[in-house]
């Protein structure tokens, strides 16, 4: 029985997951893509689709990172000695760039952290 509940909330969960999924990817063109996903009726292979792109990431973006909270998405670029991270506001279909500062480049990962007041920072 145990196995037969802990089955039905997987799915469940996961059905709440994949139901028109929509995405954010980088690509070494250096630009954001935002992509949807939706699952055939049948449960197997679905559609992706791209549904806009915006420049602004570099020359070798590397990491994505979504602040819910703000509905921003951080790209990290990871070229050397030229590297930028940038911020772009996603709360519409399509990224809007809003910000881009240089880093020392090769970053290949980043996150947030700190800042509960709104003041936070990021590590590379």
């Amino acid at each position: 029985m145990f196995n037969t509940i802990t089955s039905a909330l997987a799915a469940v969960l996961l059905a709440r997951c994949v139901l028109g999924t929509n995405l954010f990817v980088s690509h070494y063109s250096g630009k954001v893509y935002t992509l949807t996903y939706q699952p055939n009726s049948n449960g197997r292979n679905g559609t992706l689709s791209i549904d806009n792109s915006v420049a602004g990431c570099g020359n070798m973006p590397s990491w994505l990172t979504l602040d819910h909270t703000s509905k921003s998405l951080y790209c990290f670029d990871e070229s050397s000695n030229s590297g930028v991270v940038s911020s772009f506001d996603v709360t519409s279909a399509i990224p809007k760039l809003t910000g881009q500062a240089k880093t020392s480049g090769g970053d290949v990962h980043g996150w947030l952290y700190g800042g509960s007041d709104g003041q936070g920072s990021t590590a590379e």
